[in-house]
């Protein structure tokens, strides 16, 4: 799980696959997902489908989260998620909710044990 490197061959066309990225610098990573479907290409980010198109440059956020994103597993993929829906639940204030605002750990409740 480590960003593109030069020898990688992420800087070429987008793949399907799982993602972890942020949507803004400091803020929480979270979970996107690049679909291609009968030719119709489509990203998933933090849950949100994007209107599928048949050009992966005009899709939105595809080329997003291809260039930007950390290749993960479907596990990884289903915790994010997973998170997401407790911490709506249970725990309002958690950073993965506000992926558009940089997490400020100093706001952070502490661990308990």
């Amino acid at each position: 799980m480590s960003k593109w490197t030069p020898g990688d061959d992420r800087g070429g066309d987008p793949q399907p696959g799982l993602f972890l990225m942020r949507l803004v610098r400091g803020g929480p990573q979270i979970a996107a997902r690049i679909t291609c479907t009968d030719g119709q290409w489509q990203a998933t980010v933090d849950g949100k489908p994007y209107p599928p198109h048949s050009d992966p440059v005009i899709a939105q956020h595809v080329y997003r989260v291809w260039h930007s994103g950390i290749v993960i597993t479907q596990g990884d993929y289903d915790y994010r998620l997973a998170v997401k829906a407790w911490a709506t639940d249970h725990q309002p204030g958690h950073p993965c909710l506000s992926p558009y605002q940089a997490v400020d750990i100093s706001l952070l409740p502490p661990i308990s044990f």
